[in-house]
Order: C-alpha cells, then structure tokens, then sequence
C-alpha cells in the first residue's frame, strides 16, 4: 500500500499543477477577442503589413489600445521631465 502512494502521490500533483498552469495561461492570454487582431492598436492595413492580419492568433508586435495609450503618456511625461531638468543652452552669436 505504501508504494502504490509513493508512486501515485507525485503523479497527481504533477497532474494538478500542468492543469493549474493550462487553465492560468488561458484565462490570461493575450488578447480579448477569439484573434489578437481584434483589439490591436496595429489592426489597419497601413499600420501592419503581416501576412496573417487579421486573423493573428500570436504576434510579437501585438499591442492593446490600453497598453498603447499608456506609453504614450509614460513618453511624454519623460519628455517632459527632460525638458525642465535640461539647462537652456545659450547660442552665441558673433
């Protein structure tokens, strides 16, 4: 009895945690909609030239519109920030 424990024991927690992980990374895939061209920030012709527009279903370019807009404001609040900490330059002019 004991060594039917021993063997069985690991294999269901070998089976819980591959199940645990299968589920966690469905629930938390990327995109929305069944394909990740549905809320894309590159979904339009002009912005993505990929052959599998627009039924991508991966994409290392793929961005959210949320995502998106949040670099934006990251970038411009940088750009903000160097330009008040970035001594004027005064030009010299003979």
């Amino acid at each position: 009895m004991e060594g039917d424990l021993s063997f069985w024991l690991p294999t269901v927690l070998v089976v819980a945690a591959a199940s645990a992980l299968t589920l966690y990374s469905a629930w938390n895939r990327k995109g929305k909609g069944r394909y990740l061209c549905d809320d894309c920030r590159f979904n339009n012709p002009d912005d993505c030239l990929k052959i599998e527009r627009p039924r991508a279903v991966s994409c290392l370019s793929y961005r959210t519109l949320v995502e998106a807009k949040q670099l934006e404001t990251k970038t411009e609040a940088k750009l903000e920030t160097n330009l008040e900490t970035t001594p004027e330059t005064k030009i010299e002019t003979k």
